[in-house]
Formats: structure tokens, sequence, C-alpha cells
């Protein structure tokens, strides 16, 4: 299975799991500044590749609670990596 690393595709992932954390977006009002490839050496000797986004811009927090989750303890299926992690 191949991620999804079109522009397009990366802006509707943060989009659509923006509600869920307690924030919304306007698409105007962010933009993706870097986009890129990371690997990794896995114990199992393995080597992932993951895809790493950056976005920049304004959000408006709709429920402190999960949003503050959120900044405790990120976002997605690879936050062991390192990903995931929002800063305000």
């Amino acid at each position: 299975m191949m991620p999804h690393v079109t522009m397009a595709w990366q802006e509707k992932f943060l989009l659509d799991r923006s509600e869920k954390h307690g924030f919304k977006l306007n698409s105007d009002d962010f933009a993706i500044t870097e986009h890129e490839y990371v690997t990794f050496k896995h114990k199992s000797g393995k080597m992932p590749r993951l895809s790493k986004t950056t976005y920049e811009g304004n959000l408006t927090i709709t429920d402190s609670k999960k949003f503050k989750a959120l900044l405790v303890g990120g976002m997605g299926k690879k936050k062991a990596y390192g990903f995931g992690m929002m800063t305000v």
C-alpha cells in the first residue's frame, strides 16, 4: 500500500481530521510549507520510508479539551516515529 502524497491529499488529510481534534481550518488559511521523505532504521532491520508534511497557517480552536489532547498526544499512526506532532 502506498501513501497518498499529493499536496491536495495532504491538505484534505488535515482538513478531515480537524474537527475530531478540536479545531477548524479554512483551506485558504493554511499551506504546506515542506514535504519530504524520511527513512528510518527499524530494529528489525527494515528501513521504512515515511512521508513527512509540514503545515503552517491559522486555525480556530473549537474544543479546548480535544485540542489540548492533540498537543500532548499528537495525531496519526506514525507518532512512534515523531510524526503527527503539532506546535502552536
